[in-house]
Order: structure tokens, then C-alpha cells, then sequence
């Protein structure tokens, strides 16, 4: 007795077809991060990042009261005196900075300080 072959590719493509739709249902959740600073060099690294997908930046930290709560890209400006609520409050992973001497002035956090250039 042989084996009809259309019956096993059709069985393969039903497994493939489910594959496919479990891993479709997968998606891959950002982790959320803040800029310290809103210059130039940080609204490029933004834009890299943000391109790349792997976090979403939900502030960037500013110290110009004018521009406190504007938009930046999708990105709000917050002042400097609110970045430990921020981080508590929305669960920020990660903190990111140009500048080494913004980062001096931070307060102790429970997230990731990284530095990097642009």
C-alpha cells in the first residue's frame, strides 16, 4: 500500500498554516524607555531607536519649562523633577542619554541607564 503524497502535503500545509497562525498571535512588546535631554543628538538616537522597534519611548526629559508636556514625536517632554514618578508610574525600563552630564544628576532608579552615541 503507498501513501497518496497529496494527502501528505495537504496535512503539511495544515500544520504550516497553524504554525503560522500561533506565531502570528505572537507579538513582541517593547520595552518602554525615557531620553534624558530632547537636542538634536537625542531626538536622532530617538528616531533610530524607535525605528528599530525594540523599545517605545514614551518621554524624553526636559528642563525648558516652555516645551513641558509638548509632543516629540511620540514622545511627551516632561520635566527633570518627575523622572522617578515616570519611571514608577509606567514601568520604564530603560533610561537613555547623550549627554554624561545629564546622566550625573539622576537619582537612584530601578532601570537601565544607557549611554549612547548617535
Amino acid at each position: 500500500m503507498g501513501v497518496d503524497s497529496s494527502l501528505v502535503v495537504r496535512g503539511l500545509m495544515n500544520r504550516i498554516q497553524q504554525l503560522l497562525k500561533a506565531l502570528g498571535g505572537l507579538r513582541h512588546n517593547p520595552r518602554c524607555a525615557i531620553i534624558l535631554g530632547a537636542d538634536s543628538p537625542e531626538y536622532k538616537l530617538y528616531s533610530r531607536l524607535e525605528s528599530e522597534g525594540e523599545y517605545n519611548f514614551l518621554f524624553f526629559i526636559n528642563e525648558e519649562p516652555w516645551s513641558h508636556r509638548t509632543m516629540l514625536g511620540h514622545a511627551q517632554l516632561r520635566d527633570p523633577s518627575e523622572l522617578t514618578a515616570l519611571c514608577q508610574n509606567h514601568k520604564i525600563d530603560a533610561i537613555f542619554y547623550c549627554d554624561e552630564a545629564k546622566a550625573k544628576a539622576l537619582p537612584k532608579l530601578r532601570c537601565e541607564l544607557i549611554r549612547r552615541e548617535v
